[in-house]
């Protein structure tokens, strides 16, 4: 009697444990595997200027030219953008950080954790290197 007990009791933790997985599959794969993974937007001049995974009416990004848009319209897996900021690049002098420094034998440890922010959901490769 106590055998069996135990063996309902796995099995029936066994099935809520694929059930659990299936729901969270299904939440998400909208955004990954559905028919909008990924979304082209473009600006006013109907130039493409940015892909995301997950956009809506609102959203705003700066791109890497300091130029800070708003989507204002999503259709399908396009979204239209209008220009709201240019922003002033950063000035760095080079030349003052690429000086030599004397370190006197100190060790600096680097680790480095955004490798992975090449992805593109298209492009058949889960990471590029760098």
């Amino acid at each position: 009697m106590k055998k069996s007990k135990i063996v309902f009791i796995i099995f029936s933790l066994f099935i809520i444990l694929l059930n659990s997985m299936y729901f969270v599959e299904n939440k998400y794969s909208n955004a990954i595997d559905g028919e909008i993974g990924e979304y082209f937007i473009y600006d006013e001049d109907n130039k493409l200027i940015s892909t995301r995974s997950l956009i809506e009416e609102g959203d705003s990004f700066i791109t890497s030219d300091f130029r800070e848009y708003e989507i204002y319209k999503v259709e399908g897996n396009k979204g239209f953008a209008r220009k709201t900021t240019q922003f002033e690049p950063p000035k760095i002098n080079r030349y003052k950080f690429s000086q030599k420094r004397s370190v006197n034998n100190k060790k600096i440890g680097l680790y480095m954790t955004h490798n992975d922010e090449s992805y593109t959901l298209s492009d058949g490769y889960d990471s590029i290197y760098g």
